[in-house]
């Protein structure tokens, strides 16, 4: 024999009771020290990230180099990507491009700042003789 199942009773619902003053002191202070928490938290977060970014100053820079190209270069392998090529390739290409550039700028460069700094050697003894007449011609009444 089966047997027939159990019918829920209904419950009733308990009697409504006052606004309680405690809890809403009870909940304000919660609010408070999770606020405090809060501010805690952040304080000595960005404390350690300046502590850290303080001590490691002088490594970071090629770091944020890498960044910064990574971050400008991803569309442009994206579009080699859409052209056909794949990741490794459309990197190995942008990496060929990026050497060809740096190779030809101090193919450039170098010439012109050899010849810019051999003219300045050789003006060098005719500035500092300027600068001494300037410097003994100085009178403090122009001030």
């Amino acid at each position: 024999m089966a047997k027939a199942p159990r019918r829920a009773t209904p419950r009733r619902a308990a009697p409504r009771r006052a606004p309680d003053n405690n809890a809403a002191v009870a909940t304000a202070d919660t609010a408070s020290t999770t606020l405090r928490r809060q501010i805690f938290f952040w304080t000595a977060t960005a404390v350690l990230l300046a502590l850290f970014l303080y001590i490691f100053s002088g490594i970071l820079l090629p770091f944020v180099a890498g960044m910064v190209l990574a971050y400008f270069l991803d569309p442009v392998a994206d579009r080699l990507q859409r052209l056909g090529l794949s990741r490794l390739m459309a990197t190995v290409v942008i990496l060929i491009g990026f050497i060809v550039v740096v190779v030809l700028a101090f193919v450039i460069l170098v010439p012109v700042l050899a010849t810019q700094m051999a003219d300045f050697a050789r003006k060098l003894p005719e500035y500092l003789t300027r600068l001494q007449s300037l410097i003994t011609s100085f009178d403090p009444k122009w001030l």
